[in-house]
């Protein structure tokens, strides 16, 4: 219920707070596979990083050339997928 008091005041220490208990577990040298949609400028790539997780195959949806820019400098590891509405397929519906 506090994670909802943040509204936009997503930071990458907030983040990396989360992460921390989702991820107490596992192991620093593990591959992580993460996707990330509307990446922005890689902040989740970079709280694993400053987490310590080191083997990380990051697939990021972000259509801002700049944002892909930013990330794509500090992390260029990233494979960046293009826009997240276009994996949309017709059979997806829900009846309307």
């Amino acid at each position: 219920q506090r994670y909802k008091g943040l509204g936009n005041g997503w930071t990458a220490e907030v983040i990396i707070h989360i992460l921390n208990g989702a991820l107490k577990d596992v192991p620093r040298d593990e591959e992580i596979v993460v996707l990330s949609m509307y990446d922005g400028i890689g902040t989740g790539r970079y709280c694993l990083d400053k987490m310590g997780f080191k083997n990380v195959r990051y697939y990021a949806y972000e259509i801002d050339k700049y944002a892909k820019q930013v990330a794509m400098s500090n992390y260029p590891d990233i494979i960046q997928c293009g826009d997240a509405f276009d994996i949309r397929h017709p059979d997806w519906t829900i009846g309307y």
